[in-house]
């Protein structure tokens, strides 16, 4: 059975990395998954069997949201835009609360929570990258530090990042079947190479200062994660709603918040 919700955790994880403006790493956050996985690479020398276990099935899942719902998502997003974010901001909001008990809203804490919260601002303002693209082994080591970068640093869309670089759609057909049996196994090993690389890295910081600055930290996600929010309902607010689809968008923001709890602590 807890192999079933880690993979159902690792499966909604996946396909909220493939949604434009979701941090995956958030949901991952929310769910209660990201500080396991941290926990487990601070102290890779002491792993256990059931901690292996459960990055298989939490990778697995991971892998199977992203694979099999890219289309779906992509489709979704074209005709459904906003009951499908609102259902991934309320999924997203039901993790803020714990995260506001682990930080002390000091002088400190809260001048960290604005820094992070305008960066996410900042990198928004990037835009969307446009032109040809040379596709080399290169840009695939790149997109894997890229990704590793998004990946586990919370609020940081990885999705928004690779729009602004010109790559979302490289990334896409990278991980979907027909992307997988086009590239080359030399370029998705280069890409894991350098997520695994840079990855490694980035847990074993964002580890330390949990363990040692944990409430400054925690002020640091939490702008990421608010900022991010933030992002999502500007553009949802700015779009034209009808009665039907904003009375449907809060009762699927109101079973996002209920997957949450009901995923995060079953």
């Amino acid at each position: 059975m807890k192999s079933i919700l880690t993979l159902l955790k690792g499966f909604v994880i996946g396909v909220a990395k493939i949604i434009p403006g979701i941090s995956g790493s958030v949901l991952a956050l929310s769910l209660g998954v990201y500080e396991r996985v941290l926990n487990i690479a601070g102290n890779i020398r002491e792993i256990r069997m059931r901690d292996i276990i459960y990055l298989f099935w939490l990778m697995i899942g991971i892998l199977l949201g992203i694979t099999l719902f890219a289309g779906i998502v992509k489709f979704f997003l074209n005709k459904h835009y906003l009951t499908t974010m609102a259902l991934f901001i309320g999924m997203i909001a039901g993790g803020i609360p714990s995260l506001v008990l682990k930080t002390k809203f000091n002088f400190q804490n809260i001048g960290l929570f604005i820094i992070a919260f305008a960066i996410i601002i900042l990198i928004e303002a990037l835009g969307s990258g446009y032109g040809n693209i040379d596709v080399n082994g290169q840009l695939y080591f790149n997109m894997g530090i890229t990704e590793a970068f998004t990946t586990l640093i919370p609020g940081i869309s990885g999705t928004a990042i690779f729009m602004a670089f010109g790559w979302y759609e490289t990334l896409l057909d990278l991980f979907t079947g027909i992307g997988l049996i086009k590239t080359r196994f030399s370029y998705l090993l280069l890409f894991v190479l350098g997520f695994a690389i840079v990855g490694f890295i980035i847990m074993k910081i964002i580890n330390y200062f949990l363990n040692n600055h944990t409430s400054a930290t925690y002020s640091v996600i939490l702008g990421f994660m608010m900022g991010s929010l933030f992002l999502i309902c500007k553009d949802i607010i700015c779009l034209k709603i009808s009665v039907f689809n904003g009375i449907l968008g809060v009762i699927l923001f109101i079973v996002g918040l209920s997957m949450n709890k009901i995923i995060k602590y079953s």
